[in-house]
């Protein structure tokens, strides 16, 4: 996925397609960080974020508010990936947000390291999917609204997202079988 991402940048800059551009940041920052929260797993005991973590959510913070701005001077323009560009944005400053609290230690949550990893490689691929309905839907029937291979993609995949995290981080109950991972 991380060279998928770097492709799609590759070809957003030969091909000017601002959309693949969007789609290859974000889902290159989503893979990364998604990957470096396993490594994290005793951020809280003895472990310190790495140079990379800090790249990967400086580069989103940077990216994140560069979008917003981007997408509010196309909407006042009236071009409609400006929806994009700010939705793009908004989700990247906010998943920055719990980075910065994970890696400095507020974060409350139990098995912050699994939450992250889940959450972001499943947004990747959601990202992924995405950008590939978005490109293609010209192969498909003409009487699909085109909203829908904006948003089914994240309507299938976020649900589970909720699933595996409440499955897996799920505290362990005593004498309950449960297989979840303890806490």
């Amino acid at each position: 996925m991380i060279v998928t991402s770097i492709i799609a940048l590759i070809l957003s800059g030969l091909k000017p397609n601002l959309f693949l551009f969007i789609v290859g940041i974000f889902t290159l920052y989503l893979v990364g960080t998604g990957q470096r929260y396993l490594k994290l797993k005793n951020l809280l005991k003895e472990e310190k974020p790495e140079t990379i973590d800090w790249i990967y959510s400086g580069g989103m913070f940077v990216v994140g508010f560069i979008f917003i701005v981007w997408g509010m001077l196309l909407l006042i323009g009236k071009q409609q990936m400006g929806w994009a560009l700010l939705l793009f944005g908004l989700i990247g400053l906010l998943s920055v947000r719990v980075d910065w609290k994970n890696y400095t230690g507020k974060s409350q949550k139990k098995l912050f390291w699994l939450r992250g990893h889940i959450a972001r490689i499943v947004g990747s691929y959601i990202a992924s999917i995405t950008a590939f309905f978005v490109v293609n839907q010209n192969q498909f029937p003409d009487f699909i609204p085109p909203i829908i291979f904006w948003i089914l993609p994240t309507f299938i995949l976020t649900p589970l997202i909720v699933y595996w995290i409440r499955k897996f981080t799920k505290p362990k109950i005593e004498g309950k079988g449960n297989e979840s991972l303890s806490v």
